[in-house]
């Protein structure tokens, strides 16, 4: 297992920082066995987007604080039918601000086994919005968007090819 260490995160928020307003993080990684981990956090935009291609990768991201979120997971545009297999997702996204939460891996030959959570929460002001497609084998999926006061928006595409899938859940509350 590897891991991805802290410095090459610090100076890969800190180049993009420089081309938007705000603390973005683009992981390009490529591979297997792999933990990501990006927290973000206080006053700001704060937006994270890992392209994957590989087997086997945790990927988790805590954005919290005020400001608008965004994170995003999916292959690259160029190999939309490379192979992420058995991935977990965790998406985590809380405090005031929108929030916008997108995992795509929608390839049915290339996906299986992928696993994805995403959590949205936050009082007013915090609208939120997920895009979630997995196909394959072997998916599941729990969304909870919390806060029902405020608008929020979910599309979902998810196809089971070949059972067991561990279920799906969206809960608003």
């Amino acid at each position: 297992m590897r891991y991805i260490p802290l410095y090459f995160i610090l100076m890969t928020s800190f180049a993009a920082a420089q081309t938007i307003t705000g603390n973005q993080v683009y992981i390009e990684q490529v591979g297997s066995n792999n933990i990501v981990y990006v927290e973000q956090k206080d006053i700001d935009i704060k937006a994270v987007n890992i392209v994957n291609t590989g087997d086997n990768n945790d990927f988790s991201i805590s954005q919290q604080g005020m400001g608008s979120h965004i994170a995003s997971i999916s292959p690259s545009s160029g190999a939309k039918n490379s192979v992420n297999n058995n991935n977990a997702i965790s998406i985590q996204q809380s405090g005031a601000g929108n929030h916008t939460a997108n995992v795509l891996l929608d390839d049915p030959v290339a996906n299986s086994n992928n696993v994805a959570s995403i959590i949205q929460s936050g009082g007013v002001g915090a609208n939120k919005q997920f895009t979630l497609q997995l196909q394959g084998s072997g998916i599941g999926v729990n969304v909870l968007q919390d806060n029902a006061t405020m608008p929020n928006a979910g599309t979902m595409l998810i196809q089971c090819l070949t059972p067991p899938c561990s279920g799906y859940s969206y809960t608003r509350r």
